[in-house]
């Protein structure tokens, strides 16, 4: 799992109508340095008085409960893509967990810094920029993720389209980069409890052998668990399993050959897939 580039150095910016500002130093996206402090904050001023004037400006979602979208931001050499996030806090249920656990976008900022810490790669995130009067608001940066395909897509779409050598050899792959990402997780106290296929990027994934590179998304349904019981050790592995239910090119072959692997990864004997084949199976149904 990719992770270079990667530096918790962070640098206040003071912004105007009480926002103030947390943005990466000294890191690079890319092929090229992230802007400097002043470069930073004529984005962010932008972004807090009128977003969609921003350059490059693209809504990717806008709902009741979120906006995200996409802008670009100026360099001293480039311009770079990212993606910006605000969560609305419209129900009595959202405010609360706000009031409760923190803003949603502090808390992915902290959990995004964490995983990379730890060497599971995540959109890198640039800034957290928030504002705590006249009510607590907060926007989240971070990079806009190129040449990536989710887990789902690949086992949908293209999986089917490699000849038989080349399909065996990118299951074993995917499911070694699966395992490894697993690992990684419960080895830091974390659990997803939203492992889906589609929460699972490939980097620059061409179908051909070789180390595939898992990046994780949707960080609200990562945890840290103060003790990861037998059902929060599985709960990712029936979800993912679940997600990837009706696609052909999944076979239950491959769900023998994953749960071998993952158990071995364990210490656990691989012969013991067989107690776990049939309750993993009928929990994701």
């Amino acid at each position: 799992m990719t992770t270079s580039g990667y530096t918790d150095r962070l640098e206040s910016i003071q912004l105007s109508n009480g926002w103030s500002a947390r943005v990466l130093t000294g890191a690079r996206v890319g092929d090229g340095d992230l802007p400097e402090p002043e470069a930073w904050r004529l984005f962010l001023t932008q972004l807090v008085t009128a977003p969609e004037a921003l350059p490059g400006h693209a809504v990717l979602k806008s709902s009741r409960g979120s906006e995200v979208f996409r802008a670009t931001l100026a360099t001293c050499d480039r311009s770079i893509t990212v993606v910006a996030k605000q969560s609305r806090l419209k129900s009595l249920r959202r405010k609360l967990s706000a009031m409760m656990q923190g803003l949603r976008e502090t808390r992915n900022f902290r959990k995004a810094t964490k995983l990379l810490a730890a060497g599971i790669d995540t959109a890198l995130p640039l800034a957290l920029v928030t504002r705590r009067s006249p009510r607590r608001e907060a926007w989240l940066i971070t990079e806009f993720l190129t040449d990536v395909v989710d887990l789902g897509r690949v086992a949908r779409d293209m999986i089917a389209t490699l000849d038989p050598p080349a399909r065996l050899r990118a299951k074993k792959d995917l499911i070694t980069a699966i395992v490894e990402l697993l690992s990684a997780l419960e080895r830091n106290a974390l659990t997803h409890r939203d492992f889906k296929a589609s929460n699972l990027l490939l980097r620059h994934w061409n179908g051909q052998a070789g180390a595939v590179a898992l990046c994780v998304v949707d960080l609200d349904g990562i945890h840290r668990a103060a003790r990861l019981t037998h059902r929060r050790r599985w709960r990712p592995v029936v979800r993912l399993v679940a997600s990837l239910l009706g696609c052909p090119a999944v076979t239950r072959t491959d769900l023998v050959r994953f749960l071998k692997s993952h158990l071995s990864s364990r210490g656990e004997q691989p012969g013991a897939w067989r107690s776990h084949f049939h309750r993993i199976a009928g929990e994701s149904a």
